[in-house]
């Protein structure tokens, strides 16, 4: 099962990310996912909005999953801080 997931709803576009057992952290994968998703919205003129939500209790775009950064750290100079 796909971690993200686009649906029409009218002229709303719904894009889900469903993966609440990591409290829906994003990884390259969904990165990539909701890039797609957002490029398949802004071609279509009968979307008129796009809704961004996940399932769970935790709210998408909150935190990135490092552990899916790490392996592209060194080849792109990604910096990542620890708080």
């Amino acid at each position: 099962m796909s971690e993200i997931t686009s649906t029409r709803v009218g002229q709303t576009q719904v894009i889900r990310f469903t993966r609440p057992e990591k409290m829906n952290a994003i990884t390259r994968d969904m990165y990539a996912g909701l890039t797609a998703a957002l490029n398949d919205a802004a071609g279509d003129f009968g979307v008129r909005a796009v809704v961004i939500t996940s399932e769970g209790d935790h709210s998408p775009l909150v935190m990135t999953s490092k552990t899916s950064w790490l392996t592209r750290q060194r080849r792109n100079h990604l910096m990542l801080l620890d708080s």
